[in-house]
């Protein structure tokens, strides 16, 4: 666009600068006509302006071409700029735009093809899984990323097209020994330690209808007490204090990760045995934790056994889909321009 600009802007220069110099050398007749040489004149100011037009107008020609220049091609089947925008390009390199085609072209191959039903079931899976009410919510909270729901269905196909390939080349192949579960499960102990912890909790409630200013003081109820409990109250007592009160205290129990709310697991899979928390905000209210007791222990090998299948089937799913891709990019004819 600037170099349009830029021509607009010679060209002017041109045209101006050929006016000025022939009409200074313009003779006019004693009857009011041009003479030869201004007649001669008015043909070159014709020609220059002739050629300032065509070449403005070679430059648009040039211009378009370059909006969707090729940028790439695959066995002789093209990339172009405008694949690159619709494939949302600034986050994906050139070199995926590629491996894509490739798979998609060995999917063509293979007739490989992507059922309007398997299509539905994919929408239908990503409409419960991101708890859409129906199909319009899920298409506005698409459009409102910034991308039509056209874009979308079509990406979406590609990607399940070339799923479906892959999975047919190499699921045949995907499966792990028992041999393979136990040397996995012997070589990272660290990996099934079950870690557990007993905690008792005061909890400063906040009321449903709670104004702001009433749960501030909660708060600085709750801070209080914690200080207390730093500088040598005992939980114990404290929690004997907020009962007489009519606060809440209790034993609750011992958890596994990820059995208490994020908030709650942060904090207590970080303390020791015989610490207390600073004071932790939930929907409930302010919580102050105790852990009485950590306790450690490893699970079995039969425990472990699903755990440790499903990550190894997973990671030879990866390294043979690599060495699968591999080999048809080999096969491939691609050229970069």
């Amino acid at each position: 666009m600037n170099k349009t600009f830029s021509l607009l802007r010679n060209c002017s220069k041109i045209i101006s600068l050929v006016i000025s110099n022939e009409g200074r050398n313009l003779k006019i007749s004693p009857d009011g006509r041009n003479d030869r040489q201004g007649k001669i004149s008015q043909v070159v100011f014709l020609q220059y302006l002739i050629t300032a037009l065509l070449i403005l107008n070679a430059d648009f020609a040039v211009a378009s071409v370059l909006i969707d220049r090729i940028v790439a091609t695959v066995n002789q089947e093209v990339i172009t700029e405008s694949d690159l925008q619709a494939t949302n390009a600034r986050e994906q390199t050139l070199k995926q735009v590629i491996e894509n085609k490739i798979i998609l072209q060995a999917a063509e191959r293979e007739g490989i093809r992507l059922s309007s039903s398997e299509l539905e079931q994919a929408l239908q899976e990503l409409e419960t899984r991101n708890r859409f009410p129906n199909r319009e919510a899920f298409r506005q909270a698409v459009i409102g990323s910034s991308q039509s729901w056209d874009r979308y269905l079509a990406d979406l196909k590609v990607e399940m097209t070339m799923m479906k390939l892959m999975r047919r080349e190499i699921e045949p192949d995907l499966f792990v020994t028992d041999a393979e579960i136990k040397s996995f499960y012997d070589s990272n102990p660290k990996k099934f330690q079950r870690e557990q912890v007993k905690i008792k909790q005061i909890l400063f409630p906040i009321p449903k209808d709670a104004t702001s200013e009433t749960t501030e003081v909660i708060l600085k109820n709750a801070k209080q007490a914690e200080v207390a409990i730093k500088n040598g109250t005992s939980f114990e007592q404290m929690a004997l204090d907020i009962l007489s009160n009519g606060g809440e205290a209790s034993e609750l129990g011992v958890f596994k990760k990820a059995e208490l709310s994020s908030e709650i697991d942060r904090v207590v899979f970080n303390l020791g045995s015989g610490e207390v928390s600073e004071t932790v905000q939930t929907p409930m209210g302010f919580h102050i934790f105790k852990v009485t007791d950590k306790i450690s222990s490893m699970a079995s090998l039969e425990q472990a056994h699903a755990e440790i299948s499903e990550y190894l089937v997973k990671e030879k799913r990866e390294t043979q889909a690599r060495v699968w891709l591999s080999g048809i990019k080999k096969r491939a004819v691609v050229e970069i321009r």
